[in-house]
């Protein structure tokens, strides 16, 4: 029994041995909405907002850009025989926080949702079950925190175990007798199909398959059975499977129709609905139309329903296909009427699309075992006609014989010349082959001649560039190298950090703080760390570059010249050159001369002569 207490905004569900379930929703539930959906269960508590109960709810006016407070009390009677439990029927919602609070002031948090995998849940059920045990405090509200980016239903069945494990039972037995249904409706149709060799039995199974998955996934079997490890198919199937459902119908309506009435027109028309169901689906995927819906089919079944009423009235044709795409539109009818809210949520209404799909195999099944019917009624028209030609056949078999010889003749005339055009055919085609393999020969030989001038040609490059920088390196002592040369040998301050980790541990790695000549590389580059002390020394670290605020490539370059040419050129020069104020250049100028005094570490600019690349003949060859 529902009833509310004297303060607002709480409702507490009494729970007798009277009943066996209360199904509730967002009428009857106080909710609140977080748009922002950051807030934490301890934030609610703080803030108390308003939960307020709603006068109509449908689906379709479900936020799926906040996210949904439930707070209600639940009130179990002390003499109740009964173990009791929530149960919330949409398996499509990503996630579920229930937040009960304890007898021993503790809080248990339950989680669950089609985003977790669903080994997770406490109950090996397609729904999400919460069960209220003895150990909750009552007299405390539950909240229930829904988190999904999908429009879902909100409805919640307050039931005793006894009825869950009933209602489960035949429910599954239901499954079971479903899908069992349709996996011989797909045998039976194997089996036509390897005796008729009719592709439209073909598509009929590739419908069953779809509508089968489309079915065990709006059920919340398939995650339960299929992928219970991989949440994230959840996200896109049910879209996926919807356009895959129009496809198959489409195809399937379109191969048991007679070639005959399919004019340009139909065959125009047909490939229109496919785009606009492909276009459907890449709006789904944009997020532009709701995944969980059915727009495609809503698109598809009128249009399929129109066009098989127009050639219904000029063909014999079975009338059970017309059945069958009206029964898939009924349910589709009543599904959107329930997502509106039109129509009560009740068993009928709930299951109504499933029981259209099954009405709609059974009336495909009669469908084509009607089609099966008129064939043979064909045939056996077309057996009366042969009988009856039989007798004019009979006057003239001796002219037929005749004919026959010379047909057989013929025939193997026909047959000789079609072995011999064969036999020339294959020995011209054997001869190109080995036409075909000298031509792969020689192409291979000059493809390995080209790689190996081209690995020559890079070696004398890369050793050519080698010669250049050896003679700018040279004139570093006897003449001035200008900045562009500069920077042709460190071009950036990667490799002047590579010149100076050389310079500064050539000798290998000596620890400035406890003496230790045992060092290791760091996780960043240029720096190594004491094995004993952990110090870390960076590369700049006790030379003229520490704490240099400007480019590492113009410090190097000052640097140059302040040991090697002084007087090459003035400060306002090279404040020009440089793109540098005078007195940042003078200052270091002044620390490069006081480096010695200073114990700091400056580059020597030697020359190290660097081998050039030879090219192995033998590994080339």
């Amino acid at each position: 029994m529902l009833s509310a207490e004297v303060r607002p905004n709480e409702v507490v569900i009494g729970l007798d041995d009277s009943i066996q379930q209360q199904l509730l929703n967002l009428e009857s539930i106080p909710y609140w909405k977080d748009s922002t959906r950051l807030i934490s269960y301890e934030e609610m508590l703080v803030r108390n907002p308003k939960f307020d109960v709603t006068d109509h709810y449908s689906k379709a006016d479900y936020d799926n850009e906040a996210n949904y407070w439930l707070k209600f009390k639940v009130n179990i009677d002390h003499n109740s025989a009964k173990h009791w439990l929530i149960e919330i029927y949409d398996q499509k919602i990503q996630e579920i926080f229930v937040f009960l609070p304890l007898l021993d002031g503790s809080l248990k948090k339950e989680i669950m949702g089609a985003s977790h995998p669903y080994a997770k849940r406490r109950y090996d059920h397609k729904n999400f079950v919460i069960p209220l045990t003895h150990d909750i405090d009552f007299s405390k509200p539950i909240f229930v925190k829904i988190n999904s980016n999908k429009k879902v239903d909100l409805h919640m069945n307050f039931r005793s175990i006894n009825r869950f494990v009933q209602y489960s039972t035949k429910e599954y037995l239901w499954f079971g007798l479903q899908y069992g249904a349709f996996i011989i409706m797909a045998v039976y149709s194997l089996l036509l199909w390897t005796s008729i060799r009719d592709f439209k039995y073909i598509a009929y199974i590739g419908h069953i398959v779809v509508v089968c998955l489309y079915s065990m996934t709006n059920d919340g079997v398939a995650f339960q059975f299929l992928w219970p490890k991989t949440p994230a198919i959840n996200t896109f199937i049910n879209a996926f499977l919807s356009f895959a459902v129009s496809l198959t119908v489409t195809n399937f309506i379109r191969e048991v129709v007679d070639k005959k009435y399919l004019t340009r027109s139909y065959h125009i028309a047909i490939n229109v609905l496919f785009g606009i169901q492909f276009l459907v689906l890449v709006l789904t995927i944009m997020g532009e139309v709701p995944s969980e819906g059915r727009l495609s089919l809503v698109i598809t079944l009128p249009v399929l329903l129109f066009g098989l009423t127009s050639i219904y009235r000029k063909s014999t044709m079975s009338p059970y296909y017309i059945m069958g795409i009206s029964f898939l539109l009924i349910g589709c009818i009543i599904w959107y009427m329930k997502w509106y809210g039109v129509i009560p949520h009740n068993f009928f209404t709930f299951y109504g699309f499933r029981m259209s799909v099954i009405a709609e195999m059974l009336a495909f099944s009669f469908a084509l075992y009607d089609t099966l019917r008129l064939l043979k009624e064909s045939e056996h028209q077309a057996q009366r006609k042969l009988l009856n030609q039989q007798r004019i056949t009979e006057l003239m078999h001796e002219q037929v014989i005749e004919e026959q010889k010379k047909n057989i003749e013929l025939s193997n005339k026909v047959n000789e010349e079609l072995e011999q055009k064969v036999k020339e055919r294959t020995e011209e085609l054997q001869k190109r082959e080995m036409q075909l393999e000298e031509l792969n020969q020689q192409l291979s030989q000059r493809a390995e001649k080209l790689g190996k001038t081209n690995y020559k040609l890079d070696v004398t490059n890369y050793n050519l560039k080698d010669e250049i920088k050896k003679v700018i390196e040279k004139r570093f002592i006897n003449q001035v190298v200008t900045l562009t040369e500069f920077q042709d040998l460190f071009p950036d301050a990667t490799a002047c950090k590579r010149y100076l980790a050389k310079q500064k541990w050539s000798n290998g790695f000596k620890c400035k703080q406890c003496g230790n000549c045992s060092g290791s590389k760091t996780g960043q580059t240029f720096t190594m760390r004491c094995t004993k002390c952990g110090y870390v020394d960076s590369v700049t670290s006790n030379t003229v570059f520490h704490g240099v605020k400007f480019d590492l490539t113009k410090a190097f370059y000052l640097s140059y010249i302040t040991l090697y040419q002084p007087d090459a050129y003035r400060n306002i020069e090279l404040s020009e050159m440089l793109n540098m104020s005078r007195n940042t250049i003078s200052k270091f100028k002044t620390k490069v001369k006081e480096a010695k005094e200073n114990k700091l570490l400056i580059p020597n600019f030697t020359i190290e002569e660097n081998n050039t690349i030879e090219i192995d003949e033998k590994k080339q060859a």
